[in-house]
């Protein structure tokens, strides 16, 4: 335990925002027992929290390895802060007021998008995974889900990631009506929101690595000009000969887009229109 009483308060800064943002998620304040707590299963988020709260606070944490002996329960590591002067310094983080500290004495934090993305990491780091979301046997999906169990904070992080240009929307639980999630959908979301964040945690920092890797290729061009030669042949040639014809031509050499007879057959008999890019059809993700 830490007998030093003063403490150094930190400037706005990356590394506080991250800071505040770990807070935010795990920790705990207890302003009565004068100490700052964050209680984790990841010991390397742990481990980064006791190092940037040491850097920033100039004082020492104290360390905590709680081993359990269950297969099915994970060590918790424990990271704490002694030190009445910074318990009530720092303001109250409890789950469903911690958005209000931030605007009312850390209002720096929604000013500038560098630091709007440390604080969304350090939150990410306690409460964010990335995940494939299987809809079907052969389609799954990508998402990002960052837990929070208050409205108000979850209205805060909201339009936080929108300030940013991440679409994302709230998951609610039926049984009681209180939201559960923000959720990050769409390929282009996903990829935005990974290429900002750099978790501390290994396991999410890989995947937000492979899905930041993922690259994207827009047909539109190529599906236009197809479509165009397509409407050019199919009164006279009917589908099979189009489709040859346009095989000759060589589009059905894209690696990115298969022309098959079905296609043919759809665009001519369905009025199926391929250069209509609802559903995002037109686009290709590749993955690392």
């Amino acid at each position: 335990m830490s007998k030093k009483k003063n403490i150094k308060k930190p400037r706005r800064s990356k590394k506080f925002a991250w800071f505040l943002g770990a807070l935010a998620g795990d920790g705990y304040v207890n302003i009565k027992g004068g100490s700052l707590v964050l209680s984790v299963t990841q010991k390397d988020f742990a481990e980064r929290f006791k190092s940037v709260g040491e850097e920033l606070f100039q004082i020492n944490s104290s360390w905590y390895h709680r081993e359990l002996d269950n297969p099915n329960h994970s060590d918790v590591y424990t990271s704490s802060f002694f030190s009445k002067e910074l318990s009530n310094w720092i303001g109250d983080f409890r789950g469903g007021v911690w958005h209000k500290t931030i605007m009312e004495k850390y209002s720096w934090v929604v000013t500038e998008d560098k630091y709007k993305i440390s604080f969304l990491n350090g939150y990410f780091d306690s409460e964010g995974s990335v995940e494939n979301v299987k809809e079907t046997k052969t389609i799954s999906r990508i998402r990002c889900r960052i837990s929070v169990g208050y409205w108000e904070p979850a209205f805060f992080l909201k339009e936080l990631l929108e300030s940013l240009g991440v679409k994302n929307t709230f998951y609610i639980r039926p049984s009681t009506g209180i939201v559960h999630d923000i959720c990050i959908f769409g390929a282009d979301n996903v990829i935005k929101f990974c290429n900002m964040i750099t978790p501390s945690v290994d396991y999410k920092r890989e995947r937000a690595k492979y899905i930041s890797k993922i690259i994207k290729v827009d047909n539109s061009v190529f599906i236009e000009n197809l479509y165009q030669r397509y409407k050019e042949l199919i009164e006279e040639c009917g589908c099979a000969k189009t489709y040859s014809i346009l095989l000759e031509e060589g589009y059905g050499d894209n690696n990115h887009y298969k022309l098959t007879k079905n296609k043919i057959r759809n665009w001519t008999y369905l009025n199926h229109n391929p250069t209509n890019k609802r559903g995002n059809h037109h686009v290709t993700y590749i993955l690392p």
